[in-house]
């Protein structure tokens, strides 16, 4: 599964893609050392293939990374 980050000032989303297709998407906003979920998503055909927690996973090292909590 490949994992995009796409960041657009302080609002973004994490796109989960399986073969090229999209598997899921989280959206996130980043306040003062911040990164809030606000919205996750993930395809009826995905359900239960652990897309959510991969986007959760990146979610959390992105952040890590910012020095955000």
């Amino acid at each position: 599964m490949e994992i995009k980050n796409n960041q657009y000032d302080n609002n973004g989303s994490f796109e989960a893609f399986e073969d090229g297709v999209e598997a899921g998407v989280m959206t996130y906003v980043l306040g003062e050392g911040t990164l809030t979920i606000d919205h996750t998503e993930v395809g009826e055909e995905f359900s239960g293939k652990g897309v959510g927690s991969e986007l959760v996973d990146a979610a959390v090292e992105f952040a890590r990374k910012e020095d955000r909590k």
